[in-house]
């Protein structure tokens, strides 16, 4: 089951070591994953912050 933002939502992911995630939606709102010191693992997902009814938000690594 993919992690969904609702509303203005934005999601930020920070991590001292690894991240690993499976799908993020965010229509349209920003989605933020930062590691410190690790790896940033997606492959298990897919993130999506298109919207149909307006620009997509910032996907920022």
């Amino acid at each position: 089951m993919p992690f969904r933002g609702a509303d203005d939502a934005t999601i930020t992911l920070a991590a001292k070591g690894d991240i690993t995630t499976g799908s993020i939606i965010n229509p349209g709102r920003d989605i933020s994953i930062a590691s410190e010191q690790g790896q940033i693992d997606t492959t298990a997902g897919t993130i999506d912050s298109s919207s149909v009814t307006s620009d997509g938000g910032a996907v920022v690594w």
